[in-house]
């Protein structure tokens, strides 16, 4: 019988339940780009418990996250901050030759900022009127403004007419 309390015992042993290793489990308030964690001081966090926290400055949390998870794996979400990306702002549009720039007139644009060209009068736009700033750069579009001809008088004879040119 002692031998079979012994086994017993060696078994639950290896069995432990988990619930009570719990306890065991902490998380760290270690990350270098979390600014605060809702916390006392020396409070050990344990798993499936759940704080709050922010990010220092230039960081986000990750996926607008402002509470943290405990797991076995440590925190979730992880990372718990993320860097955020810092686009180049684009200088001025370039100019194109018989345009003029719809959008009003900045010395910086944004990442993602669209400035519109319209033709000057007596010229016609040909492809696409608005080009886009994608982190420091302009969209390259070939935007041309071609003269206009209009058809000014007609004559008596049949199949001809004179065009007048716009100067």
């Amino acid at each position: 019988m002692k031998l079979f309390h012994r086994l017993w015992l060696f078994i639950l042993w290896l069995n432990v339940d988990e619930s009570l290793q719990q306890n065991e489990i902490t998380c760290d308030r270690k990350d270098p780009h979390v600014y605060y964690w809702d916390v006392y001081s020396g409070q050990n966090i344990t798993l499936d418990e759940t704080v709050s926290y922010w990010c220092k400055p230039g960081y986000n949390s990750t996926d607008g996250a402002t509470w943290a998870t405990c797991t076995r794996d440590g925190w979730r979400p992880n990372p718990l901050c993320q860097g955020i990306v810092k686009l180049h702002h684009c200088a001025p549009p370039p100019k194109v030759e018989n345009a003029v720039a719809v959008t009003s007139y900045q010395r910086e644009y944004l990442s993602g900022s669209e400035v519109t060209y319209r033709c000057r009068d007596h010229y016609t736009m040909e492809g696409d009127a608005t080009i886009i700033c994608n982190n420091g750069q302009w969209e390259e579009k070939n935007i041309t403004c071609t003269r206009t001809y209009i058809q000014k008088h007609f004559t008596k004879l049949p199949n001809v007419f004179i065009l007048h040119v716009f100067m």
